[in-house]
């Protein structure tokens, strides 16, 4: 029998935070929050189809050997439940189209449990990487509660 090696093609990651639902997504939708603790320049507009470009600046961040540009549109939007967009880097034609999709829900009495899913990943030649990215970046949201 052939060894069959999975070929990873989602991303999926889960933190509970000390907050509510309403708090949380400001922290994942609003600009301003954005630049707090994950995007250097971001732009995301709330709205079905909305534009979404996010740059993550090298002078900023001591892990990127030049600047990191992706684009997409919002295909979901449910206020302090909900947000879903595509992700796609500008300069990596080879970079699959992706979805990136957060689900907030409330969790015991004062908390919010945040589901990060980041799919549609097969053939991603930088998946290991971008699983470090995200599970960096979900610890400073983490932070961004305490």
């Amino acid at each position: 029998m052939a060894d069959v090696k999975m070929e990873k093609s989602e991303i999926k990651k889960t933190i509970v935070v000390n907050s509510n639902p309403t708090n949380v997504f400001r922290k994942i939708s609003d600009e301003n929050e954005l630049k707090k603790w994950w995007v250097d320049v971001p732009v995301l507009e709330l709205k079905q189809g909305g534009k979404m470009l996010f740059r993550f600046l090298k002078e900023i961040s001591v892990m990127l050997e030049k600047d990191y540009v992706v684009e997409g549109k919002v295909l979901q939007i449910e206020p302090d439940k909900k947000l879903v967009y595509t992700w796609k880097p500008v300069d990596d034609p080879d970079f699959p189209d992706s979805i990136v999709d957060w689900t907030i829900e409330p969790f015991n009495s004062n908390k919010t449990k945040i589901t990060l899913t980041h799919s549609r990943l097969q053939g991603c030649k930088i998946f290991n990487l971008l699983e470090a990215g995200w599970d960096f970046f979900l610890k400073k949201l983490e932070k961004m509660f305490e």
